[in-house]
């Protein structure tokens, strides 16, 4: 399920970006608030899926002890610093889609809520960017060094 995750993740990124380019550069908020909840649908059944397996299913951490990281307390610095970003980032998109799909409208007209949803997406873009990057980097001291 790690590999799969850290695979996906990539493509996460390649379509969060996406999305943007579509709001900000095409000006398309239909396409825009598509990708967006489809990728939070999908999103939230990753992560309960992802969850379900590193609690109940497999056991990373005697993967993890293979790794030259693991001794030295990295693969848990990474881990760590990877939830720092994680854990507020499920938040902020659980906020952003929320309030999104509670003050936007069908036609985006609310042009206050646009202004703190422009702000909150640019927050919630930098914390999944950097989901992705410590993830990597977590997976990569984990299970490939």
């Amino acid at each position: 399920m790690l590999d799969v995750v850290a695979l996906a993740m990539i493509g996460v990124t390649v379509v969060l970006l996406f999305s943007v380019y579509q709001v900000r550069v095409r000006k398309n908020f239909t396409s825009h608030r598509a990708i967006q909840l489809v990728l939070a649908i999908a999103l939230l059944a990753v992560i309960v899926l992802f969850e379900i397996d590193m609690r109940f299913v497999s056991d990373w951490r005697s993967q993890a002890a293979k790794s030259v990281y693991f001794a030295s307390g990295w693969v848990d610095r990474w881990l760590w610093i990877h939830l720092f970003f994680a854990v507020p980032t499920f938040l902020l998109w659980v906020m952003l889609v929320g309030l999104a799909l509670r003050k936007m409208g069908a036609k985006f007209e609310n042009m206050a809520h646009r202004q703190f949803h422009r702000w909150l997406g640019w927050v919630g873009t930098f914390f999944m960017l950097m989901t992705a990057v410590t993830g990597w980097i977590f997976y990569w001291v984990s299970f490939v060094a």
